[in-house]
């Protein structure tokens, strides 16, 4: 009897062993599950990790390249001004140190571009192929714009801190007898005033047409020519002195003058280069060159074709010359010149 007990009893306790032992190998295969799942979404996790890895990369990439190819000034560039898309140049852009363009490129400041790969500017396009026409060189039409237009395209010059185009819009001061020319020796006047003939036929430079009336600079204020060249391209166009002698030669070497001369395009005071403006193939039949004198900045300009050729004098002698007139020297005869509305 006590044998069979015993029996009994190490039957129980190997059946309970092997519950146990089953139990055991029930749970370790449910941990191993686990650990498999854990494996499994650490894996994906990781993979995901790295995918977004190398986006992030190949997006840093990008822009480090977009940022690199910028820096060339052959670099093309696209706008999105207000939905309205500009293409240009960096180059263009940054044409006006200190302005919101050259700001923007100059490497101090993240670019933000949009999927398409332009710039956005959150402004109002109408008026911005003006800023642009300025950055590459030329001039708004002021005599031909409306003043509202003007004001308006001074606060897009101002916005870009374009501060030599937000002075140049202002309407400059009417000039009723100052823009024809008055009858003088050796050339005659046609067309109301507005053209001038040199015809003199024996010496260079005889002919020197003056405005009918000179400008009271102490008025201050902002005035503008466009004089056109009929004929060849000796010419000496610009602003003089009122001691201007109209009988001698040579005036543009001999009276206090500034002159750009269109052979070349520098810019003469006394037969003196003052400014060498680039250099230049000589201007044909039809070339305008536009005189423009800010006498509150005491500024001489020039502009050929509606080009801005920039400052010629910077410190116009206004205490010294109070009254100036428009001035043009004619080398060859028949040559003539037609100021332009």
């Amino acid at each position: 009897m006590s044998n069979e007990n015993n029996n009994n009893n190490n039957v129980d306790s190997i059946s309970l062993l092997k519950q146990y032992f089953d139990s055991l190998s029930f749970n370790a295969i449910e941990a191993q599950q686990e650990v498999l799942k854990e494996k499994e979404k650490l894996k994906k996790e990781r993979e995901e990790f790295e995918r977004e890895k190398e986006l992030f990369q190949k997006q840093r990439s990008n822009e480090n390249t977009f940022l690199s190819s910028s820096s060339s000034t052959n670099a093309v560039v696209r706008l999105n001004v207000g939905g309205q898309i500009f293409t240009t140049t960096m180059d263009t852009l940054t044409s006006c140190k200190g302005s919101y363009f050259d700001a923007m490129f100059s490497g101090r400041f993240a670019l933000k571009r949009e999927p398409d790969g332009t710039i956005f500017i959150d402004r109002d396009p109408t008026y911005f192929r003006h800023i642009l026409n300025f950055l590459r060189g030329s001039l708004p039409p002021i005599d031909e714009l409306r003043r509202d237009i003007l004001v308006e395209i001074k606060n897009e010059a101002d916005y870009y801190q374009l501060n030599d185009l937000v002075d140049l819009m202002v309407p400059p001061t009417p000039l009723p007898d100052i823009a024809k020319w008055k009858e003088g020796p050796h050339y005659i006047v046609s067309n109301n005033g507005k053209t001038a003939s040199k015809t003199d036929e024996k010496v260079f430079w005889s002919a020197t047409t003056l405005a009918q009336k000179p400008i009271d600079l102490s008025k201050g204020g902002k005035y503008s020519w466009k004089v056109r060249i009929d004929t060849s391209n000796y010419y000496m166009i610009g602003v003089s002195s009122t001691e201007m002698n109209q009988n001698v030669i040579d005036n543009y070497k001999k009276t206090t003058g500034w002159y750009l001369y269109t052979n070349g395009c520098t810019v003469y005071n006394r037969g003196v280069i003052v400014t060498p403006y680039p250099t230049e193939t000589p201007l044909v039949a039809g070339a305008i060159i536009g005189v423009m004198l800010d006498v509150d900045r005491r500024e001489l300009s020039f502009s050929v074709d509606g080009a801005l050729r920039g400052v010629a004098v910077s410190d116009f002698p206004i205490d010294k010359f109070p009254n100036i007139v428009l001035s043009c020297c004619v080398a060859k005869i028949y040559d003539s010149v037609t100021i332009v509305d």
